[in-house]
């Protein structure tokens, strides 16, 4: 599993992508050939990453990998480690995006943002945000990853992967994959697939699929719930609650309460 910050060594240069941190995707952008023959391999595929994860720590403090079990005879980690790390500098100049307090519109590549106030994400881009960052999706195709208390709006035909107390509120075909506490509220033909202790309110016609751990869903005006395991759902104005055993789940779902007009297939 390739991991940001990405690079691909040959015995001469370092590359690297403004669109993907996938080695694999960064070799067929740049046109390089990978012979696969251990120590006599062409390239090597290494990687510069943060304690825990967090793109806040300082450069210097991330920490420098192959991504690979065997490396060349040609390689010398002594040689190319400097290289890679000013490499790094430039990558975080186009990718990485911390305490901005201005609106910070991406319309290509791929972007980390940390703690900024606004950012508005464009169909090319692909966006993670974190620790308390405000993304708003117009258009479609966009894509963001929200984590730590991060705030997404998203509508069109955008996707959205939430988890650890991030906050999204999809409108308008937005698809969003929910996990670790994170809060969800879709309207308007959204989905949702949540698991994990996720809260959920959907509105008109809003579709929820609720798996495993704890969700709770709120569903109103004809949205369709699809109910797993520990799911509890309260109901009102037209939906539909489809209730689904499977033996893989301990606990059946519960219809906690139910409105006028509500329907519960089993």
């Amino acid at each position: 599993m390739c991991s940001p910050a990405s690079f691909v060594l040959t015995k001469d240069r370092v590359f690297w992508s403004k669109n993907t941190d996938s080695h694999t995707e960064i070799i067929a952008e740049h046109g390089l050939h990978d012979s696969c023959c251990d120590f006599h391999a062409n390239i090597v595929k290494v990687e510069i990453m943060p304690l825990n994860r967090d793109m806040r720590v300082p450069l210097d403090r991330w920490h420098y990998c192959s991504d690979q079990d065997r490396v060349p005879t040609w390689y010398n980690r002594g040689v190319y480690e400097p290289r890679v790390r000013a490499a790094l500098r430039d990558w975080a100049a186009a990718k990485l995006h911390i305490g901005m307090q201005k609106v910070l519109y991406l319309d290509t590549g791929e972007h980390y943002c940390y703690d900024c106030s606004h950012v508005s994400v464009g169909c090319g881009a692909r966006v993670t945000v974190a620790h308390g960052t405000r993304a708003e999706l117009d258009v479609d195709s966009a894509s963001v990853t929200a984590q730590s208390g991060s705030f997404v709006r998203a509508y069109g035909d955008s996707t959205v992967h939430a988890r650890g107390n991030a906050i999204v509120w999809a409108g308008g075909r937005a698809n969003v994959y929910a996990a670790e506490k994170a809060r969800v509220f879709v309207t308007d033909d959204a989905a949702v697939h949540a698991c994990d202790d996720v809260f959920v309110v959907a509105k008109r016609r809003a579709y929820v699929d609720a798996g495993y751990g704890s969700v709770l869903v709120v569903a109103s005006d004809s949205s369709i719930v699809r109910m797993y395991g520990n799911t509890k759902v309260c109901a009102f104005g037209s939906s539909i609650l489809v209730r689904e055993y499977t033996s893989s789940y301990r606990s059946s779902p519960r219809v906690v309460c139910v409105g006028t007009g509500v329907k519960v297939v089993t």
